[in-house]
This record gives structure tokens, C-alpha cells and sequence, in this order.
């Protein structure tokens, strides 16, 4: 799959700047793209740009990974209204969320649950493709995820279906 890459203001800079920005945006594409090996893997493609979109992000006061994640929303671009809750059961119930999908706080965004952890270009992913699915998680806490400290660690993301159903949505 081809990706159209512009990069405005480079011809009146440097030799050597220009490699490193060129070198940047080729690891930018290596990371955004996954590893599509055949493995189980599926690429993930950064099409669009979500800044200025509003989220709206359920947690916990007192849990500061989520307030990571929040403030990895806002690194985005997005504006994000946090509501701190003590106890997100009845919230996760209430939007069909089947117990074993569940992570520390949740967060909707453009009519999309999007439960946990889940990589900002997943997320990209979801409102680029707008697959007819209630929404996305990545269950538990998952080490090297945005607001999760430690090495990455392999992630598996689910579809959420209305009917509570559950699938792969992407693996990574």
C-alpha cells in the first residue's frame, strides 16, 4: 500500500538536514506501518490527521497511567474533557464492554469506544477505516503502551461489536 508523504519548507535547507529529516520520516513510516509479516500482524496506516477532534476519556483520579494516556491524546491534537470516576463499572457496562476487554479507563471519540491502552495510530486507523464496530480495546495494562512504563511488549487490539462480541481488530 503506497503512502503519499509531503514535506513542506525543505529546499532551502541544509544537505544534511535534509537526510536527517528524510531518515525521520522513513522511521516514521517504518513505525506506523507495523511489521506485516504475515504473522498475524496487519498494517496500520496514519491517513489522517485527528487534531481538533474531541475525545472524551473516563478514569479513575487516582490512576496516573491514564493521565498518561490523556496527555498522549492531547500530544495528538486531540481536546480532551477527562471525567474522573471511582468506580468505571457501571460506564463500561453501560457501553456494552464485555468484562474480559476491559483496561483502566475508557475513552470515546467520534461515536467510538476506544477501551485502554490503544497506540494513537490505531486509533487512527479506526476513524480512517470507520468499520461498522462499536469500538476497539486493548485489555489490561500492556507494558510500552502510551502511559504504561516498560519495554513494549506484543499487543493484540479487539473489535467491540454492539451485540457484545469480540474479534482481532489488529495485532502488533
Amino acid at each position: 500500500m503506497g503512502k503519499h508523504v509531503e514535506i513542506a519548507g525543505i529546499a532551502g535547507t541544509s544537505a544534511v538536514r535534509r537526510g536527517w529529516l528524510l531518515l525521520g520520516v522513513v522511521l516514521l513510516g517504518l513505525g506506523l506501518t507495523g511489521c506485516a509479516d504475515g504473522g498475524g500482524r496487519s498494517e496500520v496506516s496514519a491517513s489522517i490527521s485527528l487534531a481538533g477532534l474531541e475525545a472524551t476519556v473516563y478514569l479513575s483520579p487516582t490512576c496516573s497511567c491514564c493521565h498518561g494516556y490523556v496527555n498522549h491524546l492531547r500530544r495528538q491534537g486531540l481536546t480532551v474533557e477527562v471525567v474522573e470516576v471511582s468506580d468505571l463499572t457501571a460506564k463500561k457496562r453501560s457501553l456494552g464492554i464485555p468484562m474480559e476487554m476491559w483496561s483502566c479507563h475508557t475513552t470515546i471519540l467520534e461515536g467510538y469506544v476506544v477501551e485502554g491502552h490503544v497506540p494513537f495510530e490505531i486509533v487512527q486507523k479506526l476513524l480512517t477505516e470507520r468499520p461498522p464496530i462499536a469500538g476497539i480495546a486493548l485489555p489490561g495494562m500492556p507494558s510500552g503502551t502510551p502511559g504504561m512504563p516498560g519495554p513494549k511488549v506484543p499487543i493484540t487490539v479487539y473489535a467491540l461489536y454492539d451485540n457484545g462480541q469480540t474479534e482481532v481488530y489488529l495485532e502488533q
